[in-house]
């Protein structure tokens, strides 16, 4: 647990402020797991703390939730285009994925339970980073990942485009299926620059 709070610490996660009557103030909980191997034994205790987002309103605690999702077909057709076509393909996993995405709105939640600040009890934490359990937490991670693959693969598709004129149509057809073999030969390129080299 303090793991996880020096990381929130580190990575300027949120603020100490004072608590006003006007702020909602969402409450937070520890949740406990057990990481397991292939075998199924346990190697690692896991402990996060989340939000307990089902306290927010819609319309009066955020706007916006929508986060687009892979569907099991699309992810098979990718897979099955990859092997007919001979792509390497690289599996990543981001750690704490929705702690990455921004928030825009302001958020307050609890201290967490027993790592209260002693000088300032009453004081409640301001989020600049979603936090597992926010409703907007897909969101501001799917928002964060796509301007981060649009700032990096953008240019090259541009490129694709203004060389291919005449194959325009089946690019756009296939555009998220470039993006991401494009990121994908960008990452196995920095993979091999970087760590096989």
């Amino acid at each position: 647990m303090q793991e996880e709070l020096s990381q929130f610490e580190k990575n300027n996660f949120w603020t100490l402020v004072e608590r006003l009557s006007t702020h909602l103030v969402i409450g937070t909980k520890w949740v406990f797991r057990n990481k397991l191997n292939d075998k199924g034994e346990i190697i690692r205790n896991r402990t996060k703390l989340v939000t307990k987002g089902y306290a927010q309103e819609e319309e009066i605690d955020f706007d916006e939730t929508f986060a687009s999702v892979a569907r099991l077909e699309s992810i098979h057709m990718f897979l099955a285009y990859t092997c007919f076509n001979n792509f390497k393909l690289f599996q990543m996993d981001v750690k704490s994925a929705f702690s990455n995405g921004f928030i825009d709105q302001e958020i307050f939640v609890e201290q967490p339970h027993d790592f209260e600040n002693k000088d300032f009890i009453n004081r409640v934490f301001k989020l600049s980073k979603a936090l597992y359990g926010l409703k907007q937490a897909p969101r501001a991670w799917y928002e964060r990942l796509s301007g981060f693959l649009i700032e990096m693969v953008l240019k090259e598709v541009l490129l694709i485009l203004l060389f291919s004129q005449n194959i325009v149509l089946m690019i756009c057809w296939l555009f998220k299926f470039t993006l991401m073999m494009l990121f994908l030969e960008l990452l196995m390129k920095v993979c091999a620059r970087n760590f096989l080299a």
